[in-house]
């Protein structure tokens, strides 16, 4: 018997180990915003219907998400024509306030091994912004290669950045 209980204190023990090892701050936070107007300069990115972007401050991602409008000839159902979105998901490398206030997110990837095309992603968050009573988002999409001297360089707009979850 005495045996048992002292089994059963260890096993006890060793489980509220294992409970007080887990992160207690383990959370994550998403801001988005809905996007809805473009200036689009990348041919890959042309007819856009809608999008999003989404700032992940928990694994420190940017996600810009489009949606191309359906391509529907006359003679087809256009369910099966949807084409699928385009997802641009660079990490966070850098954030700050501006002179205005504003939250300035950037991020950024380059591609070494595959073409050597330099990817950033610059979302300004105007909701905090004191030059101005601009509450929207912009975000500014621009790729360049180093075998090409043009670097190409979308523009987004659209709502204010709201918090989406946070656990």
């Amino acid at each position: 018997m005495k045996k048992t209980a002292l089994l059963f204190i260890l096993i006890l023990s060793h489980g509220s180990h294992i409970f007080a090892s887990t992160p207690k701050n383990a959370s994550s936070v998403i801001y988005q915003a809905e996007l809805s107007r473009y200036d689009i300069n990348h041919k890959s990115l042309e007819n856009v219907e809608s999008g999003a972007v989404a700032i992940n401050q928990s694994i420190k991602t940017v996600q810009l998400t489009l949606q191309p409008e359906p391509i529907c000839p006359s003679d087809m159902f256009c369910i099966l024509v949807v084409p699928e979105p385009v997802i641009i998901k660079l990490p966070l490398v850098s954030q700050y306030v501006n002179e205005c206030g504003a939250i300035v997110y950037i991020a950024e990837f380059t591609k070494v091994l595959e073409d050597g095309v330099k990817e950033v992603i610059k979302v300004l968050d105007h909701s905090k912004s004191s030059c101005s009573n601009y509450s929207e988002v912009e975000v500014e999409y621009s790729s360049n290669s180093p075998w090409v001297t043009e670097e190409k360089s979308s523009h987004f707009s659209g709502e204010t950045l709201k918090l989406k979850s946070s656990l």
